[in-house]
């Protein structure tokens, strides 16, 4: 790994966030895991279905940007940057996290703000916000 790729990589995030316009490496990451589930649980035993699916995701993940960083005539070095960039997300995080923490104190005080905090806290977690109150969007 080259010594300023991490540098870079963080100075791109704080600077711009995710790259919202284009494709994302943990979207994608995501759509891969769907795909690979259904398949593993029918090994009918949860933990090793979930090493599987685990491993899979590395070795494949690992794989396709192992192959991208190695194109020619720099694009390889491109796709490094891109990869690091979008995979760090630190950015997008703490101004989604801030705006969804102006959601959840705004619906503490006005019940009809709750939606807005429920999508707010929607684009940080992984799990259903529909039926959560303000409690449960702290801890969120």
């Amino acid at each position: 790994m080259s010594l300023w790729l991490p540098p870079l990589a963080l100075l791109l995030d704080l600077l711009f966030a995710d790259p919202a316009r284009l494709p994302h490496p943990v979207q994608g990451i995501g759509l891969l895991a769907d795909k690979l589930e259904g398949p593993a649980r029918l090994l009918k035993h949860p933990v090793l279905a979930g090493t599987a699916v685990l491993a899979a995701l590395l070795c494949l993940t690992g794989s396709v940007v192992a192959l991208l960083t190695h194109l020619p005539l720099g694009l390889g070095a491109l796709a490094a940057v891109y990869c690091a960039w979008a995979g760090l997300a630190l950015g997008g995080l703490v101004r989604q996290g801030g705006k969804a923490l102006q959601a959840v104190r705004a619906a503490e005080s006005a019940p009809a703000w709750l939606p807005e905090a429920l999508e707010a806290v929607r684009m940080l977690v992984s799990r259903d916000t529909a039926a959560m109150n303000t409690y449960d969007l702290y801890r969120s």
